[in-house]
């Protein structure tokens, strides 16, 4: 790596003129959703709350837009597993997430847990798995709410 040009002791900032990163691993991957992050700004809100007035976009439209994000990108998320716990007293999902460069077959983990509302039974688990497929892509290519 070649050497950073600081500032001055006192600023908090540091800066760096040039960064060699042609040791890191993942460097396509990180590249990749780079470029997904910019294709992608904004999911249109094609739903509505009629209680609480609000529209929000349905996590069908949101994998949607995101799966074909990422394939023009040549990444895939892949969700490896699914695990359940209760945790003070409530049931808790997290789902265990890869997402893989097809190129280069470049892989980093992702997990992302929610609890289980209503009853723990299979609507609601599935219910919570929908809406934590959603949340995690909103998050992982910084969409905004």
């Amino acid at each position: 790596m070649k050497q950073k040009q600081k500032q001055k002791q006192t600023d908090p900032v540091e800066v760096v003129d040039e960064v060699d990163n042609t040791d890191y691993k993942g460097k396509k991957i990180q590249v990749a959703l780079a470029k997904a992050r910019e294709k992608i700004t904004y999911i249109s809100r094609d739903s509505r709350n009629d209680h609480f007035k609000f529209d929000y976009a349905s996590g069908d439209n949101m994998l949607a837009a995101c799966r074909k994000v990422l394939a023009d990108c040549e990444l895939q998320i892949h969700l490896k597993d699914v695990e359940h716990e209760e945790i003070a007293g409530r049931f808790v999902q997290k789902c265990l997430f890869f997402m893989i460069h097809i190129e280069s077959g470049e892989a980093t983990p992702y997990s992302f847990s929610c609890p289980v509302v209503g009853n723990a039974d299979d609507k609601a688990a599935f219910g919570c798995n929908t809406g934590i497929w959603k949340y995690f892509l909103r998050g992982l290519l910084m969409l905004p709410m």
